[in-house]
């Protein structure tokens, strides 16, 4: 809470239990944020989240000073952890880590971010239910991301990576929206593609090649960053960098190369 404050930031929660209910809740936790009785559910309903139990579906939403929606994770559920009678959660830091200019590092924290698809839908980067997440950073007109369109679209639709979340992003700028509409019609690659508008999210990555990809953990820990494999030609690659990468990720293992990068020229991304 201390850091959510830093950042200027007020916390509320909702549910659509009553006002007693609520009081009782407070005072036996001991919260330190407000709470807010929604019992006639419509602030629940016009947030999306009324389950069919007609009640809240965990879910976080982060409005800026505007007003406007700047992030939502939907993954509250999976970031707790139970170890013996003790419950811990990571939600706490992953907020914090969202209302800063957060940077990608192997072995810290990547927060559990939002972006709309090129469909209008919410993409998160660690959906409830999978177990790790790839972040992919593509171009349409860059030789070298081009020549790995084959490998990428295999290794997401293996059913061995099922509960991986695949995750595309655009950042060059003389990469349209419309172009990069066309490349996820043309590519299936099977999983979301987005541009990524003002290339946000390669400076707060630090991706200035594509290909890249990043491996986040179960946990929200960035396990690798960097190549692919080692070769562009599929014919003459050994070493599979990111295959091994997530491998690792998924059966909790350290990953054995967690970082490894191209020596190739740097992509025509906004600076």
């Amino acid at each position: 809470m201390s850091q959510l404050k830093s950042s200027n930031a007020t916390v509320m929660g909702v549910s659509t239990d009553t006002v007693d209910s609520h009081k009782k809740f407070v005072e036996k936790e001991r919260l330190n944020f407000s709470l807010l009785a929604d019992t006639d559910k419509k602030m629940t309903t016009d947030y999306g989240v009324l389950g069919p139990s007609g009640y809240a579906n965990r879910v976080t939403f982060v409005i800026n000073g505007a007003g406007i929606i700047q992030e939502i994770d939907r993954a509250v559920n999976g970031q707790f952890n139970r170890t013996g009678t003790t419950l811990t959660t990571r939600h706490g830091t992953n907020l914090a880590l969202l209302l800063t200019n957060w940077k990608a590092a192997v072995g810290q924290p990547v927060p559990n971010f939002s972006v709309a698809g090129i469909d209008g839908r919410t993409i998160s980067l660690q959906p409830a239910g999978k177990k790790a997440s790839v972040v992919f950073f593509l171009s349409a007109k860059s030789g070298a991301s081009i020549a790995y369109r084959d490998r990428i679209r295999e290794l997401a639709l293996d059913p061995a990576y099922k509960e991986v979340a695949f995750l595309g992003l655009y950042s060059n700028r003389d990469e349209s929206i419309a172009a990069v509409k066309s490349e996820s019609e043309l590519q299936k690659f099977g999983f979301p593609i987005t541009r990524d508008d003002g290339n946000k999210l390669a400076d707060h990555f630090g991706a200035t090649v594509t290909p890249a990809a990043w491996v986040i953990n179960s946990t929200g820990i960035a396990v690798y960053s960097g190549a692919i494999d080692d070769n562009s030609d599929p014919a003459r690659a050994t070493t599979h960098y990111l295959k091994d990468a997530i491998d690792a990720a998924l059966a909790a293992k350290p990953v054995a190369i967690p970082r490894r990068r191209r020596m190739v020229r740097r992509s025509r991304r906004c600076r």
